[in-house]
């Protein structure tokens, strides 16, 4: 039994008499798996031809050197997202709670999927969006002359869903 890392894999059959040689049917092999392997023997001038079989077992790899940090943004109006870097080939990822907009902790999963040569594994980060400080507000002094109305004073350039409440 051997572990995945992408190189050819084989079986060798040792202890051959001088004279007689080999050939394999399905050796050779990288993708985790079980395989059959055939190795025909023939004999040469002094031995009888013969065929043995073996099985030739390539185990899933533990998936390594994948990155998925936690993250702190600030807010923007902006889908954050966190992102798992270091996926090795024929491996996919499906992420649980990413892509948040808000203020908020998230607890982010990533859960991937080896594929054919690598075990499933499930990693989590939290991404973190925190509060954005108000830019570009005016609130001018105004001077007015008296005509018998109301007179106030406007608060200009509030962001979207932030409110504002007006004292003497």
């Amino acid at each position: 039994t051997l572990i995945y890392d992408g190189t050819v894999k084989s079986l060798v059959l040792t202890g051959l008499p001088t004279g007689a040689t080999v050939t394999y049917t399905n050796n050779d092999q990288i993708d985790a798996g079980t395989y059959t392997v055939t190795a025909t023997i023939h004999g040469g001038a002094n031995y009888e031809d013969a065929a043995l079989t073996a099985i030739l077992t390539i185990e899933k790899a533990v998936v390594s050197g994948v990155t998925f940090d936690s993250q702190t943004v600030v807010y923007d109006g902006v889908v954050k997202s966190l992102v798992l870097t270091g996926l090795p080939t024929g491996a996919t990822v499906i992420y649980t709670n990413n892509d948040q907009i808000d203020v908020g902790t998230y607890t982010v999963t990533a859960t991937i999927h080896g594929g054919n040569n690598y075990e499933d594994t499930i990693q989590t980060a939290v991404l973190t969006i925190e509060k954005a400080l108000i830019s570009g507000l005016t609130y001018d002094n105004q001077t007015v002359t008296y005509d018998g109305t109301t007179k106030s004073l406007v608060l200009t350039g509030l962001p979207t869903g932030a409110t504002v409440n007006y004292s003497n």
